[in-house]
């Protein structure tokens, strides 16, 4: 069990979980909604650090980027994600990190529609 002060994250990440099941265009803004507010929560409980050298662009031109481009930033960042579990330790790569890129690829390729 999560400790009590992700209730918050959790109970959205429920939300997203019932509106992707209840299906429809509906069920799937609702589950991008509950991810956005997770994610949102996750983000004010601890703030990210994807590590030196990287900055939040310019709001404007967030604002100007689109769904692909979107996607291809998401794809950019699994795959450095992927590139570090190959080059170090196997211990340092486990269920969960196969799990994570397994399901995010899954996911970018039935966005990208090849």
């Amino acid at each position: 069990d999560p400790p009590s002060d992700w209730d918050q994250i959790f109970e959205c990440l429920r939300e997203a979980r019932d509106a992707f099941d209840k299906g429809g265009s509906s069920g799937w803004k609702g589950c991008a909604t509950g991810v956005r507010l997770a994610l949102e929560k996750w983000s004010k409980k601890e703030k990210e650090s994807p590590g030196p050298g990287w900055a939040v662009p310019d709001p404007k031109l967030l604002h100007s980027r689109t769904k692909r481009e979107r996607t291809d930033a998401v794809r950019w960042h699994v795959y450095q994600l992927a590139h570090y579990l190959v080059h170090h330790q196997a211990a340092e790569c486990d269920r969960e990190d196969a799990a994570l890129v397994l399901a995010v690829l899954s996911a970018l390729l039935a966005v990208r529609k090849p």
